[in-house]
């Protein structure tokens, strides 16, 4: 059967939008032909360019990661500094309520900060989050300061940080009026007669405003969208 010959095809504008990647990149891998694959290729080569200059934010994003080895004894207090500000100070002390209790807290330094969590019993606890934890505007953000552990050294602790390791603090503040997100991680013991320790082991913030982060994730430029960059290598059959 002779072949049927197609009339040249006038190109257009493509869209620039992530599910039209997406879809250029299907066909382009399901393609019927070697000549068809080769054509596709190139459309969303071209549809990456434009989409990465149209969605910059995409490329400019990254975590910002600062490693850490603070321990935060008794009577210590440590500070968590973003973008060179203190946004947050972690510390352990006591404190007389008609009784004597020692407590390990995160209090926000600035207006707007908060730390993820919930009050129970009329005390705002801080949750000791897991790694891969998504931490943005759908978690709950306590607006003050936030009890990790209490409790007296003769008797019981409480709260969601006694005796974890590697949990996260889910954490958001302000950079320039704009809410950004980021974790602090770490290991807390509480009990044996020992009192309270924690160590600070590191934290992160996302460089965006508004744009989520995974509780653990040091470097990277999204949390679970397509890089144009990376559609574009998958699309010349790289990796």
């Amino acid at each position: 059967m002779k072949p049927v010959s197609r009339p040249p095809r006038t190109p257009s504008q493509l869209p620039v939008s992530l599910d039209h990647l997406v879809n250029l990149y299907a066909l382009a891998a399901a393609g019927e032909s070697a000549q068809h694959r080769f054509d596709m290729r190139g459309l969303v080569a071209r549809a990456v360019a434009l989409g990465a200059l149209a969605l910059p934010h995409l490329a400019d994003a990254r975590i910002v990661y600062t490693k850490a080895h603070r321990v935060v004894g008794f009577s210590t207090s440590v500070q968590l500094i973003f973008r060179n500000e203190p946004e947050f100070t972690l510390w352990n002390n006591a404190t007389d309520n008609g009784f004597t209790y020692e407590v390990l807290v995160i209090a926000p330094l600035k207006q707007g900060n908060g730390a993820v969590g919930k009050t129970s019993h009329g005390v705002p606890f801080a949750s000791a989050l897991r790694r891969g934890s998504r931490i943005g505007s759908n978690r709950a953000f306590l607006s003050g300061s936030a009890c990790l552990v209490r409790g007296h050294p003769s008797s019981i602790y409480g709260g969601p940080w006694v005796n974890v390791k590697n949990r996260y603090l889910g954490l958001k503040f302000r950079i320039n009026g704009h809410v950004h997100y980021g974790w602090a991680r770490m290991s807390v013991s509480a009990g044996n007669g020992k009192g309270i320790g924690a160590l600070l082991t590191g934290y992160a913030y996302e460089t965006i405003s508004n744009k989520p982060i995974i509780a653990g994730k040091t470097k990277g430029t999204d949390d679970g969208m397509i890089d144009p960059l990376t559609l574009g290598r998958l699309a010349l059959g790289r990796r």
